[in-house]
């Protein structure tokens, strides 16, 4: 299934703003665990790339995106980890 696929088949993409890296997974598992597979990570903090990578890696049943990118290097970035 592509991501669009995937984003279509989605009720709700939650926008979620992690302040510590150790949250991330935690969170993407109980979402997943309540039927929300999918979540854009916003760069609006200084671990968002991180947890991104924590996610993308250890949650491979939850889409993960990024949110707040505001240029390329963002970009490639976030791709870079997973989103």
């Amino acid at each position: 299934m592509t991501v669009m696929e995937r984003l279509a088949k989605s009720v709700v993409v939650p926008v979620v703003v992690l302040e510590k890296v150790e949250d991330a997974i935690p969170l993407a598992k109980a979402m997943a665990a309540g039927g929300v597979d999918t979540m854009e990570i916003t760069f609006r903090t200084a671990c968002a790339p991180e947890c991104i990578k924590a996610v993308a890696e250890n949650c491979p049943d939850v889409l993960v995106g990024a949110g707040t990118i505001v240029n390329l290097d963002q970009c490639k970035l976030a791709v870079e980890m997973g989103a």
